[in-house]
C-alpha cells in the first residue's frame, strides 16, 4: 500500500475534527468497535459530507481574504509579514481545492480504494455473501476481487474507522486540555476556521 502522503494525513486530521463535531453518540461508536460495518459506513458517508462543506467554506473564506480584506493595505510596509499572510490564504485555497476535488499527492494504487468499494456495496447488498459481493464488485468496476479477497477488504475498512476512533479520542483529549472544555463543550467549539486552516497550510502535518 502506498504511504500515505501530505494530503492523506491532513485528510485523516479532518476526519477526526468530524467526528467530533457531527457528535455521533456512544451506541454508534460501540457498534463500530464491536465491528458493525453499517454503522462504520454510514459514520464515514456523514463525515465525506462534513469534509466537503467545511472545504468548501474555507475556499470562499481564503477567496474572501484575498480580494476583500482591508488589512492588506496595512502590511505594505512590511513585505515580509505580507507574504507570510498572502502564502497562507493562497495555500489554504488549493489545498482545499485538491482535497474537495479528490486530486491527492499522487494516485493510489487502485486496490487501496477498494475497502471502501467494498463497504458500500456490503451496506447496498446487506445479506449478500462474500462470493456474491465479489461478483457485484466486478461488475461495477471491472476489476476481479476472490471472495476471501473482498472479506478482507471489508475488514480492512473496518479496522481503518475503528483507528479514526482512537485518532479522535486522542484529537479530543488534546483540545480539551488545551482550551479547558468540558466534553460536552467541545463540539460547540471546533473547528475553528483557524484551525482547519492551519491543518491545510502545515507542511509538515503529524497524523492525530
Amino acid at each position: 500500500m502506498a504511504k500515505p502522503g501530505a494530503l492523506s494525513t491532513k485528510r485523516e486530521q479532518l476526519e477526526a475534527l468530524a467526528v467530533i463535531s457531527i457528535r455521533f453518540d456512544a451506541d454508534t461508536e460501540a457498534k463500530i468497535i464491536n465491528g458493525e460495518g453499517q454503522a462504520a459506513m454510514l459514520l464515514m458517508e456523514a463525515i465525506d459530507i462534513w469534509i466537503k462543506d467545511i472545504l468548501s467554506r474555507i475556499i470562499q473564506k481564503c477567496c474572501y481574504m484575498l480580494s476583500e480584506w482591508d488589512g492588506w493595505s496595512t502590511l505594505v510596509a512590511n513585505p515580509k509579514r505580507f507574504n507570510e499572510e498572502l502564502d497562507v490564504y493562497l495555500n489554504g485555497a488549493k489545498t482545499a481545492m485538491r482535497m474537495l476535488y479528490d486530486i491527492p499527492d499522487h494516485r493510489p494504487p487502485e486496490q487501496d480504494n477498494n475497502p471502501l468499494r467494498v463497504a458500500a456495496l456490503k451496506k447496498e447488498f446487506p445479506d449478500a455473501t462474500w462470493g456474491q459481493l465479489s461478483v457485484k464488485f466486478h461488475l461495477k468496476y471491472g476489476d476481479a476481487l476472490s471472495p476471501n479477497a473482498t472479506e478482507r477488504a471489508y475488514k480492512r475498512f473496518i479496522e481503518r474507522v475503528q483507528q479514526l476512533l482512537k485518532r479522535t479520542h486522542k484529537l479530543a483529549e488534546e483540545f480539551r486540555t488545551q482550551l479547558g472544555l468540558a466534553e460536552d463543550q467541545l463540539a460547540d467549539r471546533l473547528p475553528t476556521p483557524e484551525r482547519v486552516l492551519e491543518i491545510l497550510t502545515d507542511k509538515t502535518p503529524q497524523s492525530t
